[in-house]
């Protein structure tokens, strides 16, 4: 990568900035941070499919950055210089909109489900800017992926991961500027939204079945009703001493007062005049489309929340969420449509591949997620009453396999005794301490990858064996069983082709063939040569349903 290179883009529509009218305003800006997203961090020196993400063709999947802007526009001459240094003084104005509060983000994953990811395992990442990126060492580790899990076949077409009664959890630590005002009023605006295009839809219905006039006219008053106590409640003012709030701030509230101001007075007239359902619907679309143009917020610093479904260390699908549709408030009227509540979220392939493979889904989830203040956490907590909540401690003990055998001990082991998940940090069991206030719960046990307690034959209706015979000699000698005979794919031992007992219900529908689809002789063998001795491997299979 070079200093000139592209890595994320940022668009700022002069309309979202602006104003027409008596109520109008010139274009202004912050000071506010900018988001900026790209294409996935997995950087390479040659152009791939997401290279077009950074400059903006397409949704960016990965957090970049973000910048402070401010921008102002004033009538008159063109300035003399198109560039200049920022004043210091200006410089400590900006100071006070650089404090930062602390969040939790919580995830709470019911199921994943249509899972395309079958060779290995699978895990889901939640982070929000760079908080929760694995790729990311400039921000201190959190518990923000789910343990990798194998697929299991659902016995029709699709694989789904088998959490069971143990749902994942994850909780992401991050420090951002608190402009909840402003996502507060944005959430507000939506709720109604919502609520108006639902009461028209059920007034639609009622249309199209032929409803009794007087019972459509009941509907239509009712709808107008609830829009009336909807548009009259509160914006939410910044606070003083937690927010701070600037210019276009301020224009945006005053042009929004007025705005709904005037569309309180349209809805009475309608209210109170309305002669027609058809035409009482086309003027109550067009306060809708009204409420819509107020229902933006330029000025959202808070980075979205991604989901990444990471498999083999690839990240393989993702899906964005704009925080403030999960961001927690004190007042229910402000809350995000989706806060706390199971949503599911149909994941989607990065760049291109999203439009060459759009009728292929990655995977189903269903979710819970919540944002807010670290001081609010415990309304998360009272509110997770399905379950009970544990923290566990998670260190992987690695060995490697030499002629059979496990060890930890080999020259060839290229991993700590005891590790993460990927191998690459050292997690010694007795180096484990329960933080202040905390103690252990029991004693360190095993606890095996859930795909485990299921059948590897659980869900298939045809089932296919397979193990390999292993031969040995040394060189001028007769071929002869090896020590271990008869092994699976990884070289551990099984039970011979001809001592294979079928499970209760299963019967084989054809016998023990060898398999010359690979890269073998005439005769199935695959032969080595290691020191002064031979070896060669044949694969069997049979078939059972």
């Amino acid at each position: 990568m070079n200093e000139d290179d592209t890595v994320g883009t940022y668009f700022l529509p002069i309309s979202l900035i602006s104003s027409s009218g008596d109520t109008g305003f010139l274009p202004t800006f912050g000071p506010c941070y900018i988001n900026f997203y790209g294409s996935t961090r997995e950087y390479s020196d040659l152009p791939d499919e997401f290279d077009d993400l950074n400059m903006g063709k397409g949704e960016g999947v990965a957090y970049r950055g973000r910048a402070l802007l401010e921008l102002k526009t004033k009538l008159g001459e063109l300035p003399e210089t198109s560039i200049e240094s920022i004043p210091d003084d200006d410089l400590l104005k900006i100071q006070k909109y650089l404090r930062r509060r602390n969040y939790k983000l919580h995830a709470a994953f019911l199921s994943a489900t249509m899972v395309t990811c079958i060779d290995a395992p699978v895990e889901f990442e939640v982070s929000i800017g760079n908080y929760g990126n694995k790729l990311d060492s400039g921000v201190a580790p959190c518990s923000s992926t789910t343990q990798p899990t194998n697929a299991v076949f659902d016995g029709c077409h699709y694989y789904f991961l088998p959490w069971s009664g143990t749902k994942p959890c994850t909780v992401v630590d991050s420090a951002w500027e608190d402009i909840s005002f402003r996502l507060e009023a944005l959430n507000l605006l939506l709720k109604i939204v919502d609520s108006l295009e639902s009461n028209m839809e059920r007034v639609r219905i009622s249309m199209r079945t032929k409803l009794p006039l007087p019972e459509l006219a009941q509907l239509l008053i009712s709808m107008l009703d609830e829009l009336l106590v909807d548009l009259k409640k509160p914006l939410p003012q910044p606070e003083k001493g937690y927010h701070l709030e600037n210019d276009l701030d301020r224009n945006m509230q005053s042009y929004r007062k007025v705005e709904l101001q005037e569309i309180i007075e349209h809805v009475n007239k309608v209210r109170e005049n309305a002669t027609d359902i058809n035409e009482a619907m086309v003027e109550v679309e067009s306060v809708l489309q009204r409420i819509k143009n107020l229902a933006i917020e330029p000025q959202n610093s808070l980075p979205d929340v991604v989901i990444w479904m990471i498999s083999n260390e690839k990240r393989i699908a993702y899906h964005r969420i704009p925080a403030y549709e999960v961001l927690y408030s004190a007042n229910p009227n402000y809350i995000g449509r989706q806060c706390g509540k199971v949503q599911s979220i149909q994941m989607k392939f990065p760049g291109l591949k999203a439009e060459k493979e759009k009728y292929e889904i990655p995977t189903l989830l269903r979710v819970k997620l919540w944002l807010g203040l670290a001081k609010q956490e415990d309304v998360w907590h009272k509110n997770q009453t399905e379950g009970e909540l544990a923290v566990f401690a998670e260190t992987y003990e690695n060995q490697v396999s030499i002629l059979g055998s496990w060890t930890d001990g080999s020259l060839t082991m290229t991993r700590p005794k005891f590790s993460d998940v990927q191998g690459k940090i050292s997690l010694p069991k007795e180096n484990f301490v329960p933080p202040t206030g905390w103690k252990w719960d029991g004693d360190w046990y095993i606890n095996q990858e859930l795909s485990l307690l299921y059948d590897k034959d659980a869900g298939h209706k045809t089932y296919l064996e397979d193990m390999y015979e292993n031969q040995s000699r040394i060189p001028v000698g007769t071929w002869g069983l090896n020590k271990q005979p008869w092994t699976d794919v990884k070289s551990d031992p099984v039970t011979p082709k001809d001592e294979i007992k079928l499970p209760e219900g299963w019967k084989w529908d054809d016998d023990w063939q060898i398999d010359l689809s690979r890269a073998v002789d005439e005769d199935g063998k695959f032969v080595t040569c290691c020191t002064y001795v031979n070896f060669w491997q044949i694969r069997c299979v049979k078939k059972r349903n």
